[in-house]
């Protein structure tokens, strides 16, 4: 027997964010980050920071999530403002907390949908479509948060994993 597409998402949904798979998953890449490392950024400012990247992953995630619950989201303001902190006394560690529950609480949804669950549109995109362009979403910037350690040195060169 195959795997079905809640299959699929699940693993996809946990390996970006908490299983090691093909990748370092997100939390991985986050781990140790301190609030200077969160804010740095290359000379010649080319690149968001790893923050700016957290705010920007976090802001997508409760979209959907505010969608599952049957809430509409604020109005979109251009993807540029969703590297912004919109709660400016949320500190760095919160920052990622946040990012963390909002991931575990859509994932929470996504293991009680069926199959047929996954053709819903919300709005107009299905909710399936919708979570694993998160995931992929996810996978993207995790690359970039781990290239921006790298600059900085604060990620190895090169890992063993199993």
């Amino acid at each position: 027997m195959g795997l079905g597409r809640k299959d699929i998402l699940l693993h996809s949904w946990g390996v970006v964010m908490e299983e090691e798979g093909w990748h370092p998953p997100l939390v991985q890449a986050l781990e140790g980050v301190t609030e200077t490392q969160a804010d740095w950024r290359p000379e010649g400012g080319a690149s968001n920071t790893i923050r700016e990247t957290v705010h920007h992953l976090t802001f997508y995630k409760e979209r959907l999530l505010q969608r599952l619950k049957g809430l509409e989201p604020a109005p979109y303001n251009g993807n540029t403002n969703t590297f912004q902190n919109s709660d400016p006394s949320m500190d760095w560690e919160q920052a990622i907390a946040k990012l963390v529950a909002v991931h575990r609480e859509i994932n929470g949804y996504l293991t009680d949908f069926q199959d047929a669950d996954l053709d819903k549109p919300l709005p107009e995109t299905p909710v399936g479509g919708q979570l694993l362009s998160l995931a992929l979403h996810d996978a993207y910037h995790t690359g970039q948060i781990i290239l921006l350690r790298k600059l900085q040195g604060s990620w190895p060169g090169s890992r063993e994993f199993e």
